[in-house]
């Protein structure tokens, strides 16, 4: 065999080898990238969904930065994960939210395909908030899209140059970006529709099944954390005479604004429900019942202080009467469950002596 057969049979055998070692690390991509659609298409809600797509996100993408952009008009979005997760934003996930179409478009000039290439900071800029120092060398950008319109975009960077070039094949990017896409309408809207369910559609406001709901979880988070508890029980003062002598849409408009006004006297931590008919219940976190107090009575002098405004240019005062029950105690041999029947009992008990006592009180 001749020198010449011996070289091409070796660049021959590399080539071989060469293909077969890609073969075997693109076997290896599909797997792990139809892993993460399968995670993702079987998450049972939002906060699930968001957690697998970028947690490791790094390194399922072989990138050294990930970051996810939503498009949230009225940021029903955010303030969902901020009701179903406190502690979602304070991890590690990047998501930057936008009230507008605007940056999509820029960012992908109308297409609705990924773009790779260098990072632009004046471009791109916007994409990674929270690189640090050192900032993405390339960047691939995957549209999130439904139909024409852009639910956001998931943009990996890496600081190597050549990671994601312009011009490189994108038909596989742009498969994971349409499942991606899926598996975020599909989870904001089982989200909404839970949402829904959990709203007073009068006020606006939580609804009792809400509070049932989040009730116990406060409880377990308090006592994890070793931080007061308390709550609220407000009752509109004779609102049945209300409803008697000017009609259910007085009643109605007594209610709306009631909600508003205990609304705005209370942090964002803190969530109102329509607990039934007139009455309102708050939740108060890491709150003892001395500051629980003050904040009932500056409730109480809100609603007091300013008469409701009528369709027909009347005006009806308003006082309320309110309950405060707190828990700072957390016995271990306690549930969850007993210890928050334990703080309802105690607001509920104490507005029954508010309006005993002539309402228009705390007690």
């Amino acid at each position: 065999m001749s020198a010449t057969q011996n070289a091409g049979e070796a660049e021959l055998r590399q080539r071989l080898d060469a293909f077969l070692a890609a073969a075997r690390e693109n076997e290896i991509t599909l797997k792990k990238f139809q892993t993460l659609e399968l995670e993702l298409m079987s998450s049972a809600d939002l906060p699930t969904l968001l957690e697998r797509l970028l947690r490791n996100a790094p390194e399922r993408f072989d990138c050294d930065v990930v970051s996810l952009e939503i498009f949230d008009p009225q940021f029903e979005i955010q303030r969902m994960l901020i009701e179903i997760s406190r502690t979602l934003e304070s991890q590690v996930l990047e998501i930057i939210y936008h009230d507008n179409q605007h940056h999509f478009v820029a960012l992908y000039e109308g297409l609705t395909i990924p773009v790779l290439g260098s990072y632009d900071p004046k471009r791109h800029g916007d994409c990674f908030r929270t690189t640090g120092v050192t900032a993405p060398a390339s960047v691939a950008l995957l549209p999130l899209m439904r139909g024409q319109e852009y639910l956001g975009s998931l943009n990996l960077g890496s600081r190597q140059v050549d990671r994601f070039e312009t011009g490189s094949a994108t038909d596989f990017l742009q498969h994971i970006a349409a499942v991606i896409a899926l598996a975020l309408e599909n989870a904001c809207n089982r989200e909404q529709l839970k949402h829904l369910g959990l709203i007073d559609p009068l006020t606006g406001i939580n609804n009792r099944r809400y509070f049932d709901q989040r009730l116990p979880e406060e409880v377990a988070r308090a006592r994890r954390a070793r931080t007061p508890l308390s709550c609220l029980f407000i009752d509109i003062d004779h609102f049945k005479r209300i409803n008697d002598q000017h009609g259910h849409l007085v009643g109605d408009e007594v209610l709306r604004t009631a909600a508003l006004r205990i609304r705005e006297q209370l942090r964002s931590i803190d969530f109102v429900a329509r607990y039934g008919g007139e009455e309102f219940t708050v939740l108060l976190s890491n709150t003892p019942d001395k500051l629980a107090r003050e904040v009932a009575e500056r409730i109480r002098l809100r609603i007091a202080g300013a008469p409701v405004n009528l369709m027909d240019q009347a005006t009806l005062s308003l006082t309320v009467s309110v309950g405060v029950g707190s828990l700072k105690n957390f016995p271990t041999d306690q549930a969850a469950g007993a210890l928050a029947a334990q703080l309802v009992k105690q607001a509920d008990t104490a507005l029954y002596n508010a309006k005993s006592a002539g309402r228009n009180r705390i007690a």
